[in-house]
Parts: C-alpha cells; sequence; structure tokens
C-alpha cells in the first residue's frame, strides 16, 4: 500500500471539504478534486502555489494558500491531510488548532515522514479517537499513517507495548518489514531517551 491508497478512504463522496496541507505537487488535492471536494491546497512555498493555481486555478472548488499551515482556519466537517512533513511539525500544527478550538468537528490524516512514535505520543495525550491505522511503503521506505479525530466516539490509539509490536508484527502487512527498520534507526541514533530506549528493547526481544 502507498500513502495515497490510505488516504482514498477519506476521499469518498464529495460533501467534505479538504485540505491538502504540504501539498508539494497536489496530486492528493488533485484525486480530491475529481472526486467534487472542494480542496484547499497548502504549502508554504510561494512558488509551488504559483505552479497549483496555473494548473487548477479555473477549477471552482479549488482554493490555495502559502500561509503556515498552522495559521489556517480549517471548516467544520473538513477532512485535513498532513503529508510529506514530520511528527514534530504536525503536532505544532494540532497544538495550533487545539488553542484555537479547531480540532473536534473534523477528521485528520497524517502520515509523518519520520518522528512518527512522538506524533503517537502526543495524539494519545489528547486523546485522539483512532478512524483507522496502517503502513505504507514507497521507495524501501515504510511509513506509519494515521486517520483520527476529536469526538467522542470511537477507541482511542492503542499504547506502546510488547503486545502493540507483536500486533504489527504479525497482523499488519508489512509490519515486520518497518519494525526492523525502526530497530536500525533506533539503534543508529547516538542519544536515545528512556522511551526510545524502551521500545528499542522490546522490539529486539520480538525481532530475535
Amino acid at each position: 500500500m502507498k500513502r495515497l491508497d490510505f488516504c482514498e478512504d477519506f476521499l469518498k463522496g464529495s460533501e467534505a471539504s479538504l485540505y491538502d496541507l504540504f501539498c508539494d505537487h497536489g496530486k492528493l488535492g488533485e484525486k480530491a478534486l475529481q472526486k467534487g471536494h472542494k480542496v484547499t491546497f497548502n504549502d508554504k512555498r510561494s512558488p509551488l502555489i504559483s505552479h497549483l493555481k496555473e494548473r487548477f486555478g479555473g477549477h471552482p472548488k479549488a482554493f490555495f494558500s502559502d500561509d503556515l499551515a498552522q495559521s489556517i482556519t480549517l471548516e467544520r466537517d473538513a477532512v485535513v491531510f498532513l503529508l510529506g512533513v514530520g511528527g514534530h511539525l504536525m503536532i505544532n500544527c494540532l497544538e495550533s488548532w487545539q488553542s484555537s478550538d479547531q480540532l473536534k468537528g473534523r477528521v485528520f490524516v497524517a502520515i509523518p515522514t519520520y518522528y512518527s512514535l512522538e506524533l503517537r505520543l502526543f495524539l494519545r495525550s489528547l486523546k485522539a479517537k483512532v478512524l483507522k491505522e496502517g503502513f505504507a511503503w514507497e521507495k524501501k521506505r515504510g511509513y506509519h499513517c494515521y486517520a483520527f479525530h476529536f469526538d467522542d466516539r470511537g477507541e482511542l490509539l492503542e499504547p506502546f507495548s510488547l503486545n502493540f509490536w507483536k500486533k504489527i508484527y504479525h497482523e499488519e502487512k508489512g509490519g515486520e518489514r518497518y519494525l526492523k527498520l525502526m530497530v536500525k534507526n533506533l539503534k543508529n541514533k547516538k542519544e536515545k531517551t528512556s522511551f526510545e530506549v524502551k521500545i528499542y528493547e522490546e522490539l529486539q526481544v520480538l525481532l530475535a
């Protein structure tokens, strides 16, 4: 599965407004436009947004922003996609939207390029409810994919534990490969937090 494949479930229907944040070349937003969604393309790189305006500027449901994602006002009932950046920046965005009371009533799809562990911990601290979770593989790189919301319904994200890692290892397609890559990255990290040391030790036991 690729990252855009994971996002497909949230492009069904055409009622919800979509935000393609850190949109790069706008592949996700383009697919959403084709399905009839109102789409806001966002990237702080103005030349990229100018290029997207040339491509989609005549579309009545295409909107564009080169503001910082943290400063965007999100429509209620919108689906907000965060792809192509690290977990720390996603956390920063969520903190900003939390301060302006823009978390509830929206669905978020986040696929961090790195710092996925930190993002998951943060989401648990906010009591995010999971809608979908999975793994994507592109160019020999694994991505942990999250879809979540902050309304009352649903289950909390599962905490990190040896059972959690076992579930990924045995049940998720590509899970073993993902965990082996995580162990490699943690092993090569010169300074680890106590949390990272715990995860590294649990994964070593599982993969032994």
